[in-house]
């Protein structure tokens, strides 16, 4: 039986699901189960999880779907390691991105990707279309791609995707057009009050650890998904999402879509005591600073503007001296140049 802080990491949202008396149903865990890759879940134990559920539920709907997921996924694979007509060629790609090998077989081309990853280093293996037409052999130039996978170094299967079956159109990854399903099923649920300002803390696999601020208000967003709902638009589990930015090195405040379940409003932190740390410090809380009196109309918001754009570039100044003393630094770089041939590797 998982727990709730399996299903909910953040404190926060739980809190709030008990103050309302929010219950997750079967169809809810199952959702969130199936898009644990977002925090750093594998594939297999995604689906032993969600086998173990389909177990014991009493959701038939639900069960049926796990179920056909399953032979779904089992088709994808099949498909994808089938190269019985040898139109297809297989190439493993390192963790930097460069190809490592081609192969007509696919054991081959997994066994090639064992043996060359190092420990806790991913993989990927690319299926690309080479012959069109069994019957005079044309050969595409452009060597089009109809499947994917990565892998850990161990060779377990972490993500999978191919273009090759038809019933990708009809429930493999189009959830925009399946509301009926579980995997991207949008759960109407409550979630923390968040404003402009709010400073939280990143659960998420991409970004766990690292603190980022919101800059939007959730009344409107909750109102903006209610709108969208109402009107019938396809809304995702994607779509369960608050905007948090994050300081760039550039001094810019970028963002991401971050769902509440792996946010937890917490004080803005950034590690270490160097002017790089102190100075993303100071572009946080001039920002954060600059929200809250903007939310209040305060007549002198225009002067906490200019000092959050002041202390971004500041950060971004001192990013950039600590890159070109690191570029100092290297035994070659292009203020030792002294002659054209220099510049031609």
């Amino acid at each position: 039986m998982l727990t709730m802080s399996e299903l909910v990491p953040s404190q926060s949202m739980q809190r709030i699901f008990k103050e309302k008396g929010f219950v997750l149903t079967d169809f809810n865990k199952a959702t969130i189960i199936w898009n644990w890759g977002e925090i750093g879940k594998r594939r297999d134990e995604i689906f032993t999880v969600l086998r173990d559920m389909a177990a014991i539920t009493p959701d038939e709907i639900l069960k049926r779907q796990i179920h056909e997921r399953f032979a779904y996924e089992d088709k994808i694979l099949e498909t994808f390691r089938n190269n019985a007509a040898g139109r297809y060629v297989y190439v493993v790609i390192d963790k930097k991105g460069y190809p490592r090998g081609y192969f007509a077989d696919y054991n081959m081309a997994r066994n090639h990707g064992i043996s060359h990853a190092k420990k806790d280093e991913n993989y990927e293996i690319e299926k690309h279309l080479i012959i069109t037409r069994e019957s005079n052999l044309q050969v595409k130039h452009d060597w089009a791609q109809v499947g994917g996978m990565i892998c850990s170094a161990d060779g377990t299967i972490e993500y999978l995707w191919s273009s090759e079956l038809e019933e990708d159109v009809k429930m493999g990854e189009r959830v925009y057009t399946r509301p009926d399903r579980f995997e991207d099923q949008f759960i109407v649920m409550p979630v923390f009050e968040y404003h402009p300002g709010t400073a939280v803390r990143c659960l998420n696999h991409s970004f766990y650890g690292e603190y980022g601020i919101i800059t939007e208000d959730w009344e409107e967003d909750h109102k903006w998904n209610m709108e969208l709902l109402e009107q019938g638009c396809g809304l995702g589990f994607p779509s369960i999402s608050v905007k948090v930015r994050f300081l760039t090195e550039e001094g810019v405040w970028s963002h991401e879509h971050i769902n509440p379940l792996y946010l937890e409003p917490d004080n803005y932190r950034c590690e270490g005591d160097d002017e790089k740390a102190s100075a993303n410090r100071r572009a946080a809380e001039s920002l954060m600073e600059y929200l809250s009196q903007k939310r209040k109309n305060a007549d002198n918001s225009d002067r906490y503007a200019q000092k959050a754009i002041q202390s971004a570039k500041e950060y971004r100044d001192i990013c950039f001296k600590i890159r070109m003393e690191k570029e100092s630094k290297k035994e070659w770089n292009f203020d030792k140049v002294k002659k054209v041939e220099d510049l031609i590797c």
